[in-house]
Parts: C-alpha cells; sequence; structure tokens
C-alpha cells in the first residue's frame, strides 16, 4: 500500500457446506493481526458465520480451533456474513466498489 499501513483480507467462501475448522482459523487469524497491533479497520473479515450461534454448536455462541478451547470467535468484526458471502460481493469488495463504500462497507482501497 502506497501510505505504508498494514491491511488484512480475511476470507471463507464456502457456498455449500459448513466447514468449523476453515472458519475457525479465520477468526484466529482476525485474533493473531490484532494481536499484531493491526487495526480493526485494516482488516476486511469475510465468514459465513453460521457456526457460533448453530443449534448443533454444544458451546452456544463459542468457536473454537484447537483443543486448548479459546473462544476465537469473541471480539471478531466480520464485515460480510450471511448472504454477503458469495462470489460477487467478494470481487466488488476486491475491485474498491464505491457504491459498497457509500454503504459503510469496508472495501480495498490500494
Amino acid at each position: 500500500l502506497r501510505d505504508g499501513k498494514h491491511l488484512a483480507f480475511l476470507n471463507f467462501l464456502d457456498f455449500i457446506s459448513v466447514c468449523i475448522l476453515l472458519q475457525a482459523n479465520v477468526f484466529h487469524t482476525y485474533h493473531v493481526l490484532r494481536a499484531n497491533k493491526i487495526p480493526a479497520e485494516n482488516i476486511i473479515t469475510f465468514a459465513y458465520d453460521d457456526i457460533a450461534n448453530n443449534p448443533k454448536n454444544p458451546f452456544p455462541g463459542h468457536v473454537f480451533n484447537d483443543y486448548e478451547h479459546e473462544d476465537v470467535y469473541n471480539g471478531v468484526v466480520i464485515d460480510y456474513h450471511g448472504k454477503d458471502v458469495k462470489p460477487d460481493i467478494f470481487a466488488k469488495v476486491l475491485e474498491g466498489d464505491k457504491e459498497l463504500e457509500k454503504q459503510g462497507r469496508k472495501v480495498l482501497k490500494s
């Protein structure tokens, strides 16, 4: 980036099935970036977000990515979830779509 800022683009695009481990890894990576002083406004996160509050989740509201049971869901800002996790929105975010930006949504600005 021209201004020397770090930017992270985290995504999990799975349109067919729920994959708990991949979403949990996205959430874990978010925390690693934040712990390394990457500002939340510099992270764009895509996740279908259907795990934490799924009725089949034995730990409602929590997502774990290892056996240490550290909740990686708590505190994650998911910018695009549910119906917004689809290829056309993903492409618009990568392209820095002005309409999404006008709606207050994060887009890549590089």
